[in-house]
């Protein structure tokens, strides 16, 4: 996923504030804009933003600008877990195929 992000440095503080339009955000930081440390900030918070690892997050474009090109390279996906309980009725009754397809499509 590739996002547009503009950073405000020295902020006082550091946080993903504005979701401006899809896949177009504004960051503010506490960190200032030399040696790289804006760009350490934005893969930190993006990375916990988007719920994934830090080197999943990467600055393509841009770097020395405040306007920036970011890609998130995977985002978290939690584990389903799925319980059935032995003869109740899980709205499925005579449509285990059709469950069976469901299930194959979310795999």
């Amino acid at each position: 996923m590739i996002l547009s992000v503009k950073a405000k440095p020295k902020s006082g503080r550091s946080e993903v504030i504005e979701v401006v339009k899809d896949k177009e955000y504004t960051i503010y930081l506490k960190a200032e804009a030399e040696n790289n440390k804006a760009n350490i900030e934005i893969i930190n918070l993006l990375s916990k933003y988007f719920n994934t690892t830090y080197d999943n997050v990467k600055v393509k474009r841009r770097k020395t600008s405040r306007n920036k090109v970011v890609e998130i390279l995977k985002s978290y996906q939690p584990g389903l877990v799925y319980k059935i309980i032995k003869g109740a009725d899980h709205g499925f009754k005579n449509r285990e195929n059709q469950l069976a397809g469901i299930i194959a499509s979310w795999l």
